[in-house]
């Protein structure tokens, strides 16, 4: 199997992880015990979903388009979803401030794979996507 795919079936556990978990809070919001994050579960699920259609770019070989959107919203999770988390420890009220740690803790655990993993992706694909022609390969 190619390497690039092989990593991008990583990226589809990631994904698969990051998305469970906000299921759960969601569930935990249907059976009346609030939110295991800041955020909205619904809100978070359709942003985590946005990567479904990337990931099929990436596993059509279309490197350019998949390199760029797919850097372009792991910068996002990176600021927004783990940067904020991984700071939340030297604020004032720390960890406090969140839900539930546990769901933090499982939050930065699966970004501490999922954000590393996404940028070299998209290196990866962009690298590719040169060597290929320079051009998004259209063929297939």
């Amino acid at each position: 199997m190619d390497p690039f795919k092989s990593l991008l079936r990583l990226q589809c556990i990631w994904l698969a992880a990051a998305i469970s978990v906000h299921i759960v809070s969601l569930m935990s919001v249907l059976f009346g015990s609030g939110s295991l994050f800041a955020n909205s579960p619904v809100s978070s699920i359709i942003g985590m979903s946005i990567f479904i259609p990337i990931i099929y770019l990436g596993w059509r070989s279309r490197y350019l388009a998949y390199g760029i959107l797919n850097g372009i919203c792991i910068s996002l999770i990176f600021y927004k979803g783990y940067l904020f988390q991984v700071l939340a420890i030297f604020q004032p009220d720390g960890l406090a401030a969140f839900p539930s740690v546990p769901a933090w803790v499982a939050g930065v655990a699966i970004n501490t794979l999922g954000v590393p993993l996404g940028f070299y992706l998209s290196y990866r694909a962009l690298k590719l996507a040169v060597k290929g022609s320079g051009v998004d390969q259209q063929a297939g």
